[in-house]
């Protein structure tokens, strides 16, 4: 391991925020359907007026809203009396079936639900403040285009007033439709600029599938943002082309990023193609991510996932800044994850500070949710890091509380109990839903910090802001183990401590070189790294050294060549201890000054190509001890 990967190591970890991130989760509901992929996959967590929404399905499938009040946090209430809002009966094993919860600004709440290429199923409640109450009959909104509605979803502009898209059709040939409501007359209409009903990307006259991302609302500009794909068969490998188009609200108008306005409806060739993608290149389905969002710059960010040149699966960022779009490659799965790990289902988020987050469902079967940060607008980012907890469930981060996020930086979302597949199959029995709370900027400095179940790939670097570094066991072993670094990086203190346990540093495999790293200040005099073994003086009876340095074969049997340890000065070797237990002094080239109350042991060459062992004490010239014969 260098120099410069050290500082590397330094610089990835400096990224990250000086304080720790607050978790917790809780559950919202006991007797959800079991999988829950219908509920964690919708749109269906919001907050109003200071209260939490949220929609799923218990075990028959029907809706179930729910609230509770936020600052300070209260208990969930219910409405589990809306009989009939059921999926339709045989899509019970299709998880496509989400739940979009939407309130408009008089405080009326919209949901839409139980439909993946069928009819499209809408009902409203009077009112926020209370949900239980009888809902309206389901209906569609305009009449037209809405028998084979999938992946529905409600979003607000800066006036609050509400809006829906959808895509209508198959996966390989398919339209989005795009809608506005009217509070005043309690309608739905075809939002302005839309070509005929509604209709935004035309994906049916070329029999080509439309899969939209979630809306970004740039409230600085009161624009929408969405990016898509296209698909040319059912297949999910026949995903291609990431594309994009913002809509300006004041103007009601189209337009490509550069500002060109689009003639409506989009079609497949005129798109904006941000990334040319081709079949069969790994292209992850957008629908149900959020993957866009903008800054005060005015720059545009998209997050997705494709193949890299090895064809593993990668995150990729594609940024508009200037007038163009540069794509650059963010993770790298083979030496940030654990072998045999990727990353799926990309999130982007932005918080109020300018941090960009790309968070990633790590692998298909574990469930854990990776994020890794950037400080500099995505010029560079932090290796990843966990925040759903061990044996919560198997979910992505993509039903969540994105007007919370927006306001506090408090992300509220859905997860599921379950560890396994997250596949289409769905059963009728139980399963607790549970919402998941990460704040990313909250916490005290001192807040401790667990590392488990550290990946065999992954480096472990320590950073202290001002305080001491200590790992502590009080009653078991302390073990470090790395098959490559361990860094420890300016601290003022640090310590590795057991109370009654042992204390072990050293490689986990049989190959690579366990370097621990200390970078300190070369102007401190003072500072120095020291190992003290502090004895109880009762216990100081015996023989046993306080300290002992163990070399060995990985097989138990002792070296036969290699020296057990040796001294160096910047790479340089000086002093060696033998396998016999022999002082190895090596030749140097100048004789030490002599520095005073010590007497310094050195070996040199006598000029005469004879090595010599000396002795300089704090007066006169150096003292021959002996001369090689």
């Amino acid at each position: 391991m260098t120099r410069s990967s050290h500082k590397k190591i330094e610089s990835d970890i400096l990224k990250r925020p000086l304080t720790t991130s607050v978790n917790s989760y809780g559950i919202v509901y006991n007797d959800a359907a079991a999988t829950n992929t219908h509920n964690t996959r919708g749109v269906s967590i919001t907050t109003f007026n200071g209260n939490q929404y949220c929609a799923f399905y218990d075990t028959s499938f029907q809706v179930i809203l729910a609230k509770r009040t936020l600052d300070p946090v209260g208990p969930w209430s219910y409405n589990t009396g809306l009989s009939g809002k059921l999926i339709p009966s045989g899509s019970f094993d299709d998880n496509h079936d989400h739940i979009a919860l939407g309130i408009d600004k008089t405080g009326i709440i919209h949901v839409s639900y139980g439909t993946h290429v069928e009819q499209l199923l809408y009902f409203t409640m009077p009112t926020s403040e209370s949900i239980v109450g009888a809902a309206s009959a389901d209906s569609g909104m305009l009449g037209t285009n809405e028998t084979e509605a999938t992946y529905p979803r409600f979003f607000t502009d800066n006036a609050e007033e509400l809006y829906y898209i959808f895509r209508d059709g198959s996966s390989a040939d398919s339209d989005i439709y795009f809608y506005k409501y009217d509070t005043g007359s309690s309608a739905w209409s075809a939002a302005a600029g839309t070509s005929t009903q509604g209709l935004m990307i035309d994906g049916k006259s070329t029999t080509d599938g439309i899969y939209l991302a979630h809306p970004w609302h740039d409230e600085r500009l009161d624009r929408f943002y969405f990016w898509f794909h296209f698909r040319d068969t059912s297949a999910a490998s026949k995903t291609r082309d990431v594309s994009f188009v913002y809509y300006d609200i004041a103007s009601a108008t189209f337009h490509k990023a550069n500002g060109e306005a689009y003639s409506m409806p989009i079609l497949t060739s005129t798109a904006e193609v941000v990334d040319p993608v081709a079949n069969d290149e790994g292209l992850e389905t957008f629908t149900q991510r959020w993957g866009v969002v903008t800054d005060s710059g005015g720059n545009i960010y998209l997050l997705y996932s494709k193949n890299d040149a090895a064809g593993d699966l990668q995150g990729y960022l594609a940024k508009y800044s200037s007038g163009s779009w540069v794509i650059s490659q963010i993770t790298d799965n083979k030496n940030q994850l654990g072998t045999g790990d990727t990353i799926i289902i990309p999130t982007l988020l932005m918080d109020s500070v300018g941090t960009l987050y790309a968070i990633f469902k790590s692998t298909w079967n574990v469930g854990n949710i990776e994020v890794y940060e950037s400080n500099d607008n995505g010029s560079s980012w932090s290796r990843p890091y966990s925040i759903l907890p061990n044996g919560v469930g198997n979910s992505a981060l993509r039903n969540m509380d994105h007007a919370r996020w927006r306001a506090t930086d408090e992300l509220f979302f859905f997860v599921e109990n379950k560890i396994g597949n997250d596949s289409d199959t769905v059963t009728t029995s139980s399963r607790s839903l549970y919402m998941y709370e990460w704040h990313p900027l909250d916490g005290a400095k001192s807040t401790p910090i667990i590392l488990s179940n550290v990946r065999s790939n992954d480096d472990i670097c320590l950073v202290s802001d001002g305080g001491d570094v200590v790992l502590r066991s009080v009653a078991g072993n302390v073990r470090v183990d790395a098959a490559d670094i361990v860094d420890i990086m300016d601290p003022p203190g640090f310590s590795i401590e057991s109370a009654l346990g042992s204390l072990h540093l050293g490689n986990a495999s049989t190959s690579g070189e366990f370097t621990p790293y200390i970078l300190g200040k070369p102007s401190d005099s003072a500072r120095s790294i020291t190992i003290i073994c502090a004895i109880d003086p009762a216990d100081d009876t015996g023989t046993k050294p306080c300290f002992t340095f163990d070399a060995r074969q990985d097989d138990g049997t002792v070296l036969a060549t290699r020296p057990i340890a040796e001294l160096r000065n910047n790479g340089t070797s000086v002093l060696e201890i033998g396998t016999e237990g022999s002082l190895d002094a090596i030749e140097t080239t100048s004789a030490p000054a002599a520095v005073a109350s010590m007497a310094r042991i050195f070996a040199e060459d006598n000029g005469g190509g004879k090595t010599r062992l000396m002795v300089q004490f704090q007066t006169g010239s150096a003292v021959q001890i002996g001369i090689e014969v």
